[in-house]
């Protein structure tokens, strides 16, 4: 926080440093407002000098009339594109980020304004379409101050407003570069201008050389003439001396003679002082031009001087805020360093104390791994055990649901038990083989299990075909059932048809047997359709059993029956009688039942 406090105050002092170079700026010409809303009228609409004045109008009125300095920004900046006038563009730039930066406290406009601004600018510096100045006033009277005024802003800056000084302070720092290369520039001029000077001077000071050589031969000029007619006189009066007898004509011209040499001495002489004042004239003359050219030349040096002095200021401020911000870190770095010493010692102490450990735990590793190995062990031969045990279940699995329907077995899997439940309508089949008996006496066991257990097969898969249950086989019988342990309605049904196909079977197992002279067995067949209860009873040996009188009818149904016929009852025959064509053959006495009818199925209907 203290670091952050001084870089502000060097801001500060910089940001015055420019405001103080923008005074001696002679460059920097600013017109009165009413001024410039009368220039504004007299000027030519969508013109760049439209553009010029309102960008003023804009830059003039910011602190004083908010409303119209926007506008007149806005209106600079529309025309400026419509006539793709870079620097008014640039200038409009400047002025909306300045009332956007200083006046609606928005950093984040503020910056795309001014970013927008300074690309422009550049441009135009690097072209040499705008001098350096133009490129300094922006710099000094748009950037900075908005800077330093987004910067100071009080209350809680956002994460926008975060990044907005951010760019500032990139864009900041790209400008100083601009500020270097101005003050290089300054000083180069500088430099060329002392030339200049010097060489003038050079220049005045060999005419002023060559003009006092020519006077001093203009003086011995006049001297050697002045001796010459001296002379010429002297031998004129010494030829009177001797003559003694000249005429008084002679006399008069000797006078006159003496008249004309004396007025052209002193017309000499005169030339000789008109010279003398040319000559002072002359010098004087190159004195006040040289004066003049050294006075001028020494407010221009002196100005740019002052700017060269402020930039170097700037400069050297910068610098100085450099080693500053280079002296905190050093010393944050020393604290920072002497930290990390006694981390370091800290460290040592701790390493030493973890290869301690270390060591501790490389013995435990070693218990862990035989631990580890012995535990694999165990864990491979419970695998082995599971997977036997997964086998013996599924064998297990099979076994049961081949002597239970599977409903009844996941039932007695749960709870270990298998309740016996009521039934409304199911129907009962069975079959008997004619005379087993009697061929039974005749054929060796094998025989006839063998070919007993070729036509259960049989049935087995005919009742599976029509969804009848199996319920048991006593020697030659064979029981099953339709509607348990799921009630349907379409079990009378079902049982005749698996009933015909058996039948069916049965004739061509008879078939092949009399092609083979081997004893052929007939089959007969009963079917009843009634109430009963079906279930499991007991605890060992389970076996899935039906219990009730449609059992006893469907027995007697069988006993009355012929030999390839399917016989059913009259409750039967009043579900089958749409689907099947059947034969009534009269009635039985049933015990406790009475009369009870019966009917043989020929076949199905056709339609």
């Amino acid at each position: 926080m203290s670091f952050f406090r001084i870089e502000l105050g060097l801001l500060a002092i910089t940001t015055w440093l420019f405001n103080v170079s923008i005074f001696f700026n002679t460059h920097a010409q600013t017109a009165t407002v009413q001024s410039l809303k009368d220039n504004l009228e007299k000027t030519a609409p969508d013109t760049p000098e439209q553009v010029n004045i309102l960008n003023q109008l804009s830059k003039s009125l910011i602190k004083t009339d908010k409303k119209n300095s926007q506008e007149y920004a806005q209106k600079a900046l529309k025309i400026a594109t419509s006539l793709n006038y870079e620097t008014g563009m640039a200038d409009a730039y400047a002025n909306l980020g300045n009332w956007e930066g200083l006046i609606q406290q928005n950093a984040v406009k503020a910056y795309e304004y001014h970013e927008k601004a300074y690309q422009i600018y550049k441009k135009l510096y690097e072209q040499n379409k705008i001098d350096k100045w133009k490129m300094y006033e922006f710099i000094s009277e748009n950037a900075v101050p908005t800077y330093k005024f987004v910067t100071e802003k009080e209350g809680r800056k956002t994460r926008k407003d975060r990044k907005a000084i951010q760019n500032y302070e990139k864009l900041n720092a790209e400008m100083t570069l601009y500020l270097t290369s101005i003050a290089a520039d300054t000083r180069e001029e500088l430099n060329k201008a002392s030339e200049v000077i010097s060489e003038k001077s050079t220049a005045l000071s060999e005419i002023a050389s060559a003009l006092s050589e020519t006077a001093s031969k203009l003086s011995e000029t006049n001297m050697k003439l002045k001796e010459k007619k001296m002379s010429e006189r002297a031998l004129i009066l010494e030829k009177i001396r001797l003559s003694g007898n000249l005429q008084e004509k002679e006399k008069q011209a000797l006078a006159l003679s003496d008249s004309l040499l004396n007025q052209q001495l002193i017309l000499q002489e005169r030339e000789l002082k008109l010279q003398k004042q040319a000559l002072k004239l002359s010098q004087e003359q190159a004195k006040a031009e040289r004066l003049a050219q050294e006075k001028a030349l020494h407010e221009e040096q002196a100005q740019k001087q002052r700017i060269l002095i402020i930039s170097l200021i700037v400069i050297g401020i910068l610098a100085i805020s450099f080693l500053v911000v280079v002296f905190l870190n050093l010393r944050k770095q020393k604290a920072l360093n002497q930290k990390l010493n006694e981390q370091n010692v800290q460290i040592n102490q701790q390493k030493e104390e973890i290869e301690a450990q270390r060591d501790s735990l490389a013995e435990a590793n070693i218990s862990l791994q035989q631990q580890k190995e012995e535990i694999e062990a165990q864990r491979d031969k419970l695998e082995e055990l599971y997977r036997e045990l997964e086998l013996e279940r599924s064998k297990a699995d099979r076994l049961l649901y081949n002597i239970l329907p599977r409903e009844v077995a996941a039932e007695l899997k749960e709870t270990g038990k298998a309740t016996p439940r009521y039934y409304e309508m199911v129907t009962v089949m069975f079959t008997d083989f004619k005379g087993f008996t009697y061929h039974a006496e005749r054929m060796r066991p094998e025989i006839i299990i063998q070919e007993l257990n070729e036509c259960f097969l049989k049935f087995d898969e005919i009742i599976e075909k029509y969804g009848l249950e199996k319920i048991k086989t006593i020697g030659d019988a064979y029981m099953c059932a339709g509607g348990i342990p799921i009630p349907n309605t379409t079990n009378p049904i079902d049982a005749v048809n698996a009933a015909l196909e058996m039948q069916k079977v049965m004739q061509e197992i008879n078939k092949r047997k009399r092609q083979n002279n081997e004893p052929t067995w007939e089959l007969r067949l009963g079917i009843h359709t009634g109430p009963l209860v079906a279930g499991v009873i007991g605890k060992m040996k389970f076996a899935y059993d039906v219990w009730g009188d449609t059992v006893n009818i469907a027995s007697r149904m069988e006993s009355s029956g012929e030999v390839g016929k399917v016989n059913i009852s009259g409750a039967t025959y009043q579900y089958v009688k749409d689907e099947f064509e059947c034969e009534y053959r009269g009635k039985i006495l049933a015990k406790n039942k009475g009369e009870i009818d019966m009917y043989f199925v020929v076949g199905r209907k056709t339609t």
